[in-house]
């Protein structure tokens, strides 16, 4: 299969996450929202790469686990200053954050603290 093939496979799957982001960011008024799904697109590419290509193995799939576990980090972290720009700007304008919000956010706080190492970062594999 040539490198063009596996791209025309991937780009209906790419152009779908696509139009989630920006249905999400038009419809929350957001654009900020799309730098979250960004990191999503190559977890997306890389998993449609390997399954068109048929590649099978050790290598590819601690590649693909690497490529998983960055993209959704990423992703997180992403979700998280989001959050914390929509905290400031409701208290910038006077209005409250909804205690749900704030509940969500230490449990996410929560779950950081046990993924990353005492010295701030996170696990080697």
């Amino acid at each position: 299969m040539t490198v063009f093939s596996l791209w025309a496979i991937a780009l209906p799957a790419l152009l779908v996450l696509g139009l989630a982001a920006w249905a999400v960011a038009t419809a929350r008024h957001n654009a900020g929202l799309v730098d979250i799904f960004w990191s999503l697109f190559f977890v997306l590419a890389a998993s449609v790469y390997a399954a068109g290509a048929g590649f099978t193995g050790e290598r590819v799939v601690l590649l693909l686990v690497l490529v998983c576990l960055w993209g959704l980090r990423l992703a997180l972290h992403l979700a998280l200053r989001n959050w914390f720009q929509v905290r400031t700007l409701a208290a910038r304008n006077g209005h409250g954050v909804p205690s749900a919000m704030d509940e969500a956010l230490q449990r996410a706080f929560d779950f950081s603290v046990h993924v990353h190492q005492p010295h701030g970062s996170a696990p080697s594999f």
